[in-house]
């Protein structure tokens, strides 16, 4: 579980600093914790108001220029007793399937459902998506064609085991392609 620290730090990250470009977050969580007075300064977030990193299991330009051939790549997420958790905020996903004696067996099931190039864009959006569903939180996804909405949902539902139902909006998008219609047959 996820003490209420943590809840608040991710709350405001993904819900208050979201509309904001990722390099204003830590910008604006450095300013706040300067101007704090009390001995705790909460360094311990400053990851999840930067990009992921190669830490995070993000491959970069830095990762890829010291790629060493027998290093093998961290994997961003990582599998404890009873859950699936994202190494960059640490935010837990809940599976009955995973045991201990079982956790290294689902890890690699998870490295093989694991299509999608980790950058730090998509890290970020599993890392909402992740704080959206451990939340019980509704979430739309909005934007312009083709900037992988779709591909990080799917890959999500694909890690989690979960059935991914898609539904179009658009402005095309009429009532009856929404929730369905119901055509009258007539027999002559």
């Amino acid at each position: 579980s996820i003490s209420l620290v943590d809840r608040l730090f991710l709350g405001a990250r993904f819900f208050y600093f979201d509309q904001l470009p990722l390099s204003r977050h830590i910008f604006l969580f450095e300013q706040w914790r300067k101007s704090l007075s009390t001995v705790n300064n909460y360094h311990e977030y400053d990851d999840i108001f930067r990009a992921p990193t190669e830490s995070h299991g993000a491959i970069t330009l830095e990762s890829l220029r010291s790629v060493d051939a027998e290093e093998e790549a961290i994997f961003p997420f990582e599998v404890g007793r009873g859950y699936v958790a994202l190494r960059y905020t640490g935010v837990r996903y809940s599976s009955e399937h995973i045991d201990e004696q079982n956790q290294v067996t689902q890890l690699n099931d998870l490295r093989k459902r694991f299509y999608c190039v980790p950058t730090p864009t998509m890290i970020n959006q599993i890392a909402r998506i992740f704080a959206a569903t451990s939340s019980k939180t509704p979430l739309l996804l909005e934007g312009p064609p083709g900037i992988g909405k779709t591909q990080v949902v799917t890959q999500v539902c694909s890690l989690l085991n979960k059935q991914c139902e898609r539904i179009n909006l658009s402005a095309n998008t009429s009532l009856d392609q929404l929730i369905g219609c119901i055509i009258p047959r007539f027999i002559n």
